[in-house]
């Protein structure tokens, strides 16, 4: 028998969403009080209190051995003898006590299994839940099988659930023209057919953008349509004056002329993107 384990979460968006697992906090006051009890009733409690029993006979009677050819005295025929005799009790209660000691490891051992199979639980967090090892298996099954943009959530008993993971995240989805939105809550999935940003090409990126600079403009009123164009136009005559000047230090007798042609191709652009 193994500890339990907890499923950790987070609440995000209402939603469960599992971050790991961890051991479960056992409650040491209250497990130990029903281990006490059921240690009592094991067959390695009887075999430990068995020898500590025998541990004690041993030892007094190695002291009273002691004590009686310690009174005997010297010379005495009898005190060899009792000298034997007390070394024998002294090896017994040696003996004993090796015994002994194994015995105790294996009631350590057994209080340890106690502990686990009587263990009183808390949960370490608020949004730590204890679960069964059903739960943990579940868990670690479906978290290794997880794909990018997936996460688990948690149910709060039994039931983990795989969902989407696209929370704060743009989408485009193409039919004649592009449309896109944002995915502002964990567990909503993207449109039927739509991509992200990363899924996305360059020539497409260039699209999107394009479009979305398009729609910005359409949606201005006029007086503001008018100050961006100007503002468009002032910048575009101040590139068309560097070029020629440019140009005409390196000598190009067309300086004049590329440089008004460029002006009135771009200005031509201007015009028509601001119409």
């Amino acid at each position: 028998m193994t500890q339990k384990k907890t499923i950790r979460t987070t609440v995000i968006d209402g939603k469960k969403i599992i971050i790991g697992t961890d051991r479960a906090n056992i409650s040491a006051p209250e497990t130990n009080n029903i281990v006490a009890v059921e240690l009592l009733k094991t067959a390695e409690y009887a075999e430990a209190e068995k020898y500590r029993i025998s541990v004690e006979k041993y030892r007094d009677l190695a002291t009273d051995a002691y004590k009686n050819w310690n009174a005997t005295p010297a010379g005495a025929l009898s005190k060899p003898d009792l000298w034997d005799q007390y070394i024998m009790r002294r090896t017994q209660h040696q003996d004993e006590l090796k015994v002994l000691a194994n015995r105790i490891s294996l009631l350590n051992a057994k209080r340890r299994d106690l502990m686990i199979q009587f263990a009183v639980y808390h949960a370490t967090k608020p949004d730590d839940y204890i679960v069964e090892d059903s739960v943990i298996a579940d868990y670690e099954a479906k978290n290794a099988a997880l794909t990018k943009n997936q996460v688990l959530e948690f149910d709060g008993i039994s039931t983990i659930t795989t969902i989407p993971n696209y929370k704060g995240m743009e989408w485009f989805l193409y039919s004649t023209t592009w449309t896109y939105g944002f995915i502002d809550a964990i567990g909503t999935d993207l449109p039927a057919g739509a991509k992200t940003r990363d899924m996305l090409t360059d020539a497409e990126i260039a699209e999107i953008e394009a479009q979305k600079e398009t729609e910005r403009i359409a949606a201005l009123d006029t007086t503001a349509k008018e100050i961006e164009k100007q503002e468009k136009i002032s910048i575009l005559l101040a590139v068309a004056t560097n070029m020629r000047f440019e140009l005409e230090v390196q000598g190009d007798p067309d300086a004049v002329t590329k440089a008004r042609d460029y002006y009135v191709a771009e200005l031509a652009v201007i015009e028509a993107t601001y119409a």
